[in-house]
């Protein structure tokens, strides 16, 4: 894959870079109903539109059938002491 690192090429996990935001998607993309991997911003591929997601919630319907979610920035958490 042209602009990919593999991140763990046992496991088959990705961190593609493009458009100037970091994409890190270890199943591909989502589709609607399915429970999002880890929480953050998801990005409708077609329409472009962004939603926040909790890790374990089902993503939110789309506009259309067939369109699909790609995450776009993780959620980071701070480091409690």
């Amino acid at each position: 894959m042209f602009g990919s690192i593999p991140l763990n090429t046992t496991e088959g996990r990705w961190l593609i870079r493009g458009g100037g935001k970091e994409e890190g998607n270890m199943a591909g993309p989502l589709k609607p109903g399915q429970p999002a991997p880890s929480s953050g911003q998801y990005e409708n591929r077609r329409t472009g539109t962004e939603v926040t997601v909790v890790r374990g919630e089902p993503m939110p319907p789309t506009p259309k059938k067939g369109d699909q979610y790609v995450i776009v920035d993780r959620t980071r958490h701070k480091r409690q002491k």
